[in-house]
């Protein structure tokens, strides 16, 4: 139970990372609302800091060394707010810093080779994989797409005598690289903010 509940956000953005696939394999014909489904990844995000954060002022309340870093001891903004920032809130702006650097690159790229990379499409898809893939390992998406991209390209090339400079759309792709990075993270474990919520259900155990 606990194990789901420190990975409940590797398994959202697994489902949503599935629906996306789904759609795009079986409905291509349906139009999809990137802009919601940013808004929905970011609203969960936060609203998942915000309850932990709440869980946390629980369990230092409840201590009898922490409840001194909480008011009428001390202003929330002294200890407590720079606390669940740092450890519950930079998971999400990692994400999303992560996702706004991988756009500028893609962006840049594109300029650079004179929209022969990405297609507009593709710029919500990786943004969309960086939001749902937890730091570091979204860093990783833009890289690992364009090794594809190379991959796809020389193959095209060496066998079926295909023009190097073909655009080719990963818009199938980028929600699959996503995909197995999640994966990882899952298995590897290295979110630092699943060691805090570990840390942080153990206190609140009876």
């Amino acid at each position: 139970m606990s194990d789901l509940i420190i990975n409940f956000h590797h398994y959202f953005s697994l489902f949503i990372c599935l629906i996306l696939i789904f759609i795009n394999l079986f409905f291509q014909k349906i139009k999809i609302n990137f802009s919601l489904i940013i808004i929905l990844i970011l609203s969960f995000l936060f609203l998942q800091a915000l309850i932990i954060s709440y869980l946390q002022y629980l369990a230092f309340s409840a201590h009898p060394i922490s409840k001194f870093l909480l008011p009428p001891y001390q202003p929330l903004s002294e200890y407590f707010l720079n606390y669940v920032i740092y450890h519950y809130f930079k998971e999400s702006i990692f994400r999303i810093s992560g996702g706004i650097l991988n756009l500028i690159f893609v962006i840049l790229l594109n300029f650079i080779f004179k929209a022969t990379l990405f297609y507009k499409e593709e710029y919500y898809l990786i943004f969309i994989g960086s939001i749902l893939v937890s730091f570091p390992l979204n860093i990783a998406i833009l890289p690992l797409g364009l090794f594809l991209i190379l991959i796809i390209h020389l193959k095209r090339f060496l066998i079926a005598k295909n023009s190097l400079f073909n655009k080719i759309s990963l818009k199938n792709y980028w929600l699959l690289i996503c995909f197995f990075l999640i994966i990882i993270n899952i298995i590897l474990n290295l979110s630092d903010f699943n060691f805090k919520l570990k840390d942080l259900l153990l206190n609140l155990t009876p």
